[in-house]
């Protein structure tokens, strides 16, 4: 048996029995600090269901971390806002020359889950959504709409970086889930965070501003 007591709210265990005071209390061998509570004053163990919950603490804390700095270190919230903006403006560009804004974005959305999940070019979704929209003006007379191709080249790129943003949000809360359905210490720490299988799009420029 190990020896445990509290100085000045520290605690402190050891199983050299000589240099324990009086009042400390036996703890199985292998007990840590972090094993023990001062509960109204007076030191004990921590029970089962304690450990679990303050366990369940500190993965959701280490998943909220990890999460953020994977979303900021690839997309952070000024590029988060500009590609907000920059897909209402560009949409409105298109809007002014009369497309369909239901088809339009019915046509948006089915480039951008293509994207992720059938494992389209991005080059693919911007011929897509311009064999649904062909660019009215082509020689780019006056008059007419000269930044056609631009546009949809940066309304996807808004839309597949914002889904790519929502896909790891979904995984971050399903890793949430999993936490908190956690009924033992060893299911806790079996669940692995890994957003491997969702690496940012780092998508081409196709087109120019002219």
């Amino acid at each position: 048996m190990a020896k445990a007591w509290t100085e000045n709210g520290v605690v402190f265990v050891t199983t050299d029995v000589s240099i324990a005071p009086l009042d400390a209390i036996d703890v199985p061998d292998g007990t840590s600090p972090s094993d023990l509570v001062i509960d109204n004053g007076v030191l004990r163990l921590k029970t089962e269901t304690e450990k679990l919950l303050e366990l369940k603490q500190q993965k959701l804390n280490e998943l909220d971390s990890l999460t953020t700095q994977y979303i900021t270190s690839h997309y952070p919230l000024t590029k988060q806002n500009s590609d907000n903006s920059d897909a209402t403006y560009w949409q409105n560009y298109l809007l002014m020359y009369g497309i369909d804004p239901v088809k339009s974005r019915q046509t948006i959305a089915y480039a951008v889950i293509s994207f992720f999940e059938q494992g389209w070019s991005f080059e693919q979704c911007v011929q897509f959504f311009l064999s649904q929209f062909p660019d009215p003006n082509p020689t780019k007379d006056p008059g007419g709409p000269i930044y056609w191709n631009y546009a949809v080249e940066q309304i996807l790129k808004s839309g597949i970086r914002m889904e790519w943003l929502k896909r790891v949000k979904e995984k971050c809360r399903h890793y949430v889930t999993q936490i908190n359905n956690a009924t033992s210490i060893t299911e806790l720490q079996n669940i692995v965070f890994d957003y491997s299988n969702l690496p940012f799009p780092n998508l081409p420029s196709l087109f120019e501003l002219l």
